[in-house]
């Protein structure tokens, strides 16, 4: 339940807002001035505040309580507002400034979204304190597994993990991580940096080192210097490429591009890859001294279809995070026969979406090889044939016009038109990002974004706030 303080010295304004939180489910509590509320104490989640108060001004007691409970969300609620007001409760961190008189839709809507805030904050929160503890398993099969990799990454040397997309590579190395000395770690795409600037991003450059190099930098071997350095989809590392990671696994030195000395680290380091190194070094992709070099201490994840067993103990690991995120309990009993039955192609990763796609819809979801929509149209109506659309063949305008017709029609009628707006266009932009994924399934956050047009960072700023990965 979340617990509110209502700092209102209106009696009438106190109570109206004291009657709409209750009936939402919230424990609320009211004070008439700051002394009152002083006296409850911090142990809130969300303080609406009146800016004028008998005994101060409320932006004071927001300093006060924030500095007691950084957690709390405040928001500000005035009869007197002012351009410097709303930017001194912006500066104290405030989560909305409500001007009165306001409409009970205003104070249920701001309510809403910092319970949605909160729930998302709690499952951060506990993704943070759960870093590396994200890899469930129960299979014996996945116990010999992971009780090999402990073995291997007891030692200094390099370690291979290899496996299908998505079946958890990387969420071993962050299990294993968790539960050794080392102080950081880091992950690194082999694929997403230019050939021309790998050596400058890998191993660092010193001030002069070309043109624009103002100043030297440290390299990803450095920063991950007495840490773990995982080195993402080494197969889609250029051949050229491969002979300075060879000489930096065999000496565990390196020298940062323009320098003249060389330096040491002590690094672990662990090559992760969903491609078959034999293969390439077969096809002359992949050198044979690095394979081999890799190959000592190699670890072969299992795809999800050949250890099913792991699915309830994958869901027991995720259900509470998914619990407080989306406020849903979902039965594993209930689709455990068709979850078993199902080769999950995606393997973990897709699993884990499935999961959050059923908890953010409130039940449990078709899986792949159940009938689409697409699937019962050519039932009901013959044979149906998807053909894409050329943007030359849309009237992108002319949509856009209907848009924005429909909604300004709208503003004539009551209902938060805006708010409408904004959850068609975030509904498609998760749509969208949802298929690419799937789409380009294997493939990396890098290679997906430049498809779409887009750099990997607002990519991943767009995911994480759409809640897709």
């Amino acid at each position: 339940m979340v617990r509110v303080l209502i700092v209102e010295d209106e009696k009438d304004i106190a109570q109206l807002l004291k009657e709409i939180l209750e009936l939402d489910g919230a424990d609320v509590e009211t004070a008439g001035s700051i002394y009152e509320a002083k006296k409850l104490g911090v142990d809130f989640d969300v303080a609406i505040v009146d800016i004028r108060l008998p005994d101060g001004d409320g932006t004071d007691y927001a300093r006060w309580m924030l500095s007691n409970n950084s957690e709390v969300a405040v928001v500000f609620i005035t009869a007197y507002a002012s351009v410097a007001s709303a930017i001194e409760a912006l500066k104290i961190g405030a989560k909305d400034y409500i001007i009165k008189p306001f409409s009970v839709d205003v104070i249920r809507a701001v309510y809403e979204r910092i319970k949605k805030e909160k729930r998302l904050e709690k499952s951060i929160d506990f993704m943070r304190r759960n870093y590396g503890k994200n890899f469930f398993y129960s299979s014996g099969i996945m116990r010999d597994v992971v009780a090999l990799a402990e073995e291997y990454f007891a030692s200094s040397e390099p370690m291979l993990i290899t496996g299908e997309t998505g079946v958890g590579k990387t969420a071993l190395v962050r299990y294993l991580y968790s539960r050794s000395d080392y102080t950081n770690l880091t992950e690194f795409e082999c694929a997403s940096v230019p050939k021309d600037l790998f050596e400058a991003e890998f191993f660092g450059f010193e001030k002069g080192a070309f043109t624009g190099a103002l100043k030297g930098k440290a390299g990803i071997v450095e920063l991950a210097d007495d840490g773990v350095l995982v080195l993402e989809e080494i197969g889609d590392l250029p051949l050229e490429l491969q002979t300075k990671i060879l000489r930096f696994l065999e000496s565990k030195t390196y020298r940062r591009v323009g320098g003249t000395r060389d330096r040491r680290v002590r690094v672990k380091v662990v090559a992760v890859t969903n491609k078959s190194l034999e293969s390439l070094v077969a096809e002359g992709k992949f050198r044979e001294d690095l394979y081999w070099r890799l190959k000592t201490f190699k670890v072969e994840i299992p795809p999800l279809r050949d250890r099913v067993e792991d699915l309830e103990a994958i869901f027991e690991g995720y259900k509470e995070e998914l619990e407080v995120t989306y406020g849903v309990k979902l039965d594993f009993n209930e689709v455990a026969s068709r979850l078993r039955n199902y080769e999950w192609p995606g393997n973990v990763r897709e699993f884990v979406k499935y999961l959050q796609k059923s908890y953010m819809l409130g039940k449990w979801q078709p899986l792949g090889d159940e009938k689409s929509v697409k699937d019962r149209a050519k039932d009901e109506h013959g044979n149906l044939e998807f053909r894409g659309f050329e943007k030359s063949q849309i009237d992108v305008e002319y949509i856009n016009k209907l848009l924005i017709e429909y909604f300004v029609r709208r503003l004539e009628g009551e209902g938060e038109v805006f708010k409408e707006f904004s959850e068609l266009f975030s509904g498609l932009e998760r749509e969208l990002l949802y298929k690419a994924l799937e789409h380009y399934r294997g493939k990396s956050l890098s290679y997906i974004a430049k498809k779409l047009g887009m750099t990997r960072r607002q990519l991943e700023f767009r995911l994480k706030k759409l809640n897709l990965i």
